[in-house]
């Protein structure tokens, strides 16, 4: 069962720094707002296969969202 998914601000190579010089994509905040949403509808449904489904498609978005989290960090500017 999903229970959350927590994007990281950073990559393991960008880790160095601290997290108030990285800047995430508005993108990958967007996506990561959908997980949240996605998640919080498949809880609220009743236990069934579209339930599952919908768990499975929220796992799979928050998947998503964290490789562009991943690949999107960028250093802010000093």
């Amino acid at each position: 069962m999903v229970t959350g998914f927590s994007v990281p601000l950073s990559s393991p190579s960008a880790d160095a720094g601290s997290s108030s010089e990285l800047i995430q994509s508005p993108l990958a905040g967007e996506l990561n707002t959908r997980v949240i949403e996605a998640l919080d509808q498949a809880r609220k449904m009743p236990l069934g296969d579209e339930r599952t489904a919908a768990m499975r498609r929220a796992a799979i978005l928050g998947n998503a969202a964290e490789i562009l989290a991943y690949f999107s960090v960028k250093k802010a500017p000093q």
